[in-house]
């Protein structure tokens, strides 16, 4: 029993008034024991198998001394010893020192077997019979044990192996009886020549297969005599390497679940640091809706029922706190069971943002969204001062004297307008909002002063052209990103400037044909100028005969004078020159006497007729300029 159960203790007792006697036993020294200290009281009176996977747990052998002492049995299997007779004699039983669970029907029908065989045995010492029959039952018994047991002589020879022994260390049964036990466990002490140990001993060792690998196996060692007194040991062995895989990977899962376990840890933390970082209310709802974990931001916006806020809290009953703290301002006309709905709804289904507005005056927006395990998160963010912000936007906006319109840059449809901007261009603010910036552009942007300044032709409801001015901005606004366009009807402006612009090409005009008048003027005084200088200087030099004195000075007033009217006409062609911005200035040596001796000549005609008399006093050292 104990080979076959690998059991470190067995036993067969026999029971009296008020006592049991072990007449054999493996596992244990004493020979008796009180009947009340008995396991075996118990097995008797069933004629079934008796098994207690743990005896701490069972109440009748909790506090039995082979389980509180120093035996420390914490499992028991036994079957009764029935005679032939029908009389109950005894008990045969096994033992451990660790619980079991999954004793099989086919295991307690092995006991039931064993105890039919021990009872044959003691039988058959008082009839001297059915000798064979037990032989073959054990042998039946000790071929179909899973783990390999193995009858060792004196010499440590094998004297006998079943067939798990082939098994568990790949060799030959055949070959294996008369081999020596090192050949299966080349560490073992002699199983059967140690007398002075124990009769029952349990080891680990390595095996040796057939093929050179090792193999751990756990060995129960029981040594005995035969009748004749030859010392025998049988080794019970079972193959731990599945024992040791599975413990391996036992250590590798448990290694395992601690990084992940210690992962998860510092992930949680992380993700508490992170959400109290948010600078707005986070709350995370399981797939149940029971709030998983919260920030203190959030606590802070729902501060009159922040104790509510705690992890398992249903988000419907967090909502009925809220309404029954009167936190939120309900809609006039909505009844408060309408407006939990409401709100339950878009949680569950939620679709953008909204924004509801406190009690106390400030403005909270709601953005929930669902997660992959069924589950929420829920952003809180107090918008109080962007709505006010918008508020303050909105008044400026519509009381702005400019007019003024919020359009979409991609699609260029205008969002909003005020009421100067709809009166300038002539629609009413339905229609004005139904269109784009292309319904009413007729040219693209024409320039500007800046680049966010842009000048642009536009057409009015009644088909009027207008010139304006856009000053633009780009902004967020409920949202959005937008353009803001400020406008400035420059329509007289820019009917001014064109008629300047008339007015400046005709002035130029006007004097390019007066610079032509003059450059044919010139021409023709030139030309019979040029004749009279030409006959004064002939006239000088003798050509008709000699002059008189007076008649000299008379020819030379003639030249100078006309050499003047020649500098006067080449002065007004000059400064029809500058005028042209053609006109290179020259510097030159002048002499002032001589320039104020011509001045002199030239009006002296005039001077003598009125009986003036103009005299030249200068000094000969005068210098030139």
């Amino acid at each position: 029993a104990a080979s076959r159960f690998c059991a470190p203790i067995s036993l067969i007792s026999l029971v009296e008034s008020d006592r049991q006697w072990f007449k054999a036993r493996i596992g244990l020294d004493r020979e008796e024991t009180p009947l009340s200290e008995a396991f075996c009281a118990h097995t008797i009176a069933h004629d079934g198998v008796t098994v207690v996977p743990d005896t701490t747990r069972d109440p009748r052998f909790a506090d039995n001394p082979f389980v509180t002492g120093p035996n420390q049995v914490r499992f028991y299997a036994g079957a009764p010893l029935i005679l032939s007779t029908g009389d109950r004699v005894g008990t045969l039983c096994i033992k451990d020192h660790d619980p079991r669970d999954g004793f099989s029907e086919r295991d307690r029908q092995d006991l039931a077997d064993l105890a039919a065989l021990a009872t044959d045995l003691m039988e058959q010492r008082v009839a001297g019979m059915r000798h064979a029959t037990t032989e073959t039952r054990y042998r039946d018994i000790v071929d179909s044990a899973a783990a390999s047991i193995v009858v060792v002589d004196a010499d440590g020879g094998i004297v006998s192996a079943n067939p798990a022994t082939a098994v568990i260390f790949t060799r030959d049964g055949c070959s294996l009886e008369g081999a020596p036990i090192r050949l299966l466990l080349p560490d073992l002490p002699h199983p059967a020549a140690n007398n002075d140990g124990p009769a029952h001993a349990a080891f680990e060792f390595q095996g040796l297969r057939g093929d050179g690998s090792d193999v751990p196996v756990d060995v129960v060692v029981n040594r005995w005599h035969d009748s004749r007194g030859r010392a025998f040991a049988t080794l019970m062995m079972r193959d731990l390497t599945a024992r040791r895989e599975a413990e391996r990977a036992l250590a590798a899962s448990r290694r395992e679940t601690d990084a992940a376990r210690a992962a998860a840890e510092r992930a949680y933390l992380r993700l508490e640091d992170a959400v109290e970082v948010m600078p707005g209310g986070f709350g995370l709802f399981d797939a149940e809706d029971r709030l998983v974990v919260c920030n203190a931001r959030a606590r802070s916006l729902y501060a009159p029922v922040a104790h509510m806020l705690v992890t398992g809290t249903r988000y419907e009953d967090i909502l009925r706190a809220c309404v029954e703290a009167q936190l939120f301002v309900i809609p006039d006309g909505m009844a408060a069971e309408d407006w939990i709905r409401n709100r339950l709804d878009y949680h569950r289904l939620p679709a953008g943002h909204e924004d509801i507005r406190l009690s106390d005056g400030r403005w909270i927006r709601l953005e929930d969204r669902g997660t992959r395990d069924g589950g929420s998160v829920c952003v809180r963010i107090d918008v109080t001062a962007s709505k006010r912000r918008e508020a303050s936007f909105k008044l400026l906006f519509e009381g702005n004297p400019v007019p003024m319109w919020l359009h979409d840059p991609r699609s260029r449809r205008i969002v909003e307008a005020n009421a100067n901007a709809t009166s300038l261009y002539g629609y009413d603010r339905e229609s004005f909002l139904a269109m784009s910036l292309s319904d009413i552009e007729i040219e693209p942007a024409l320039g500007g002063t800046s680049e966010s300044v842009t000048a642009h032709r536009h057409r009015r409801a009644d088909g009027a052209v207008i010139d304006v001015e856009i000053v633009q901005s780009h902004m967020v606004f409920e949202d959005r990103e937008l353009v803001l366009c400020g406008l400035l009807d420059v329509t007289a402006r820019t009917e001014a400037e064109a008629s300047l612009r008339f007015a400046r090409d005709s002035a130029e005009e006007a004097s390019r044909m007066k610079s032509q008048f003059l450059a044919n003027m010139s021409h023709e005084l030139r030309t019979p100028l040029n004749a009279i200088l030409g006959f004064s200087q002939l006239l000088t030099e003798g050509i008709a005969g000699p002059l008189t004195p007076n008649a000299r000075d008379y020819v030379g007033y003639i030249d100078s004078s006309g050499q003047h009217l020649l500098s006067i006409i080449e002065d007004v062609l000059d400064l029809s020159r500058f005028e042209a911005g053609h006109l290179k200035l020259h510097e030159d040596e002048v002499d002032l006497a001589d320039t104020i001796a011509s001045a002199i000549d030239l009006v002296r005609g005039s001077a003598v007729e009125r009986g003036i008399a103009i005299d030249l006093d200068i000094a000969a050292e005068t210098c030139c300029v």
